[in-house]
């Protein structure tokens, strides 16, 4: 029995940690969004995200991230937003 209840301890810490690992993964990514998510917040269009700010440099440079083991970019939303406000005004 104690084999057993010991087993069940350790089942149960691993869901526990496997929560606060995803939990501290969102928290690091929160200040970015992929580039779908950037164009909802930002008011332009998927196609005017992918092919004109992408396509910067200056963007490209300041405000764009690729995360280990990740294919996707994330636009750092709060620069995004600030060199769009620069580059319009």
């Amino acid at each position: 029995m104690l084999a057993i209840e010991k087993l069940d301890y350790l089942i149960e810490m691993n869901k526990e940690m496997t929560l606060r690992l995803r939990k501290l993964e969102q928290s690091k990514y929160q200040e970015y969004a992929d580039l779908k998510e950037f164009a909802q917040i930002s008011g332009l269009s998927y196609s005017d995200v992918k092919e004109k700010l992408m396509t910067n440099d200056d963007f490209h440079r300041r405000c764009v991230r690729r995360f280990d083991n990740s294919r996707k970019y994330y636009i750092h939303v709060e620069k995004g937003l600030s060199f769009l406000e620069r580059v319009l005004i």
